[in-house]
């Protein structure tokens, strides 16, 4: 993709990894996502090609201070 920085909002033309064939020839069972962004892409580009259960996540950014340590935990 183009990408501005770290900025998630900037993002342009993404071209995915083809995630579904390490998939395929795995045990993975679940895959966790990391922030918005990462679901819509995944959403978007991934979904389709793969029938796991998946989960999103609060973003690792620095941007993303609102939760407490007990809420991430959660």
């Amino acid at each position: 993709c183009d990408i501005i920085g770290a900025s998630d909002s900037s993002i342009t033309n993404p071209v995915p990894n083809p995630v579904w064939e390490i998939i395929e020839k795995t045990q993975i069972k679940r895959v966790f996502l990391n922030g918005g962004k990462a679901m819509q892409l995944y959403r978007k580009f991934c979904l389709p090609r793969i029938s796991l259960p998946y989960v999103q996540m609060p973003s690792t950014s620095p941007a993303n201070a609102r939760f407490t340590m007990p809420e991430l935990l959660e």
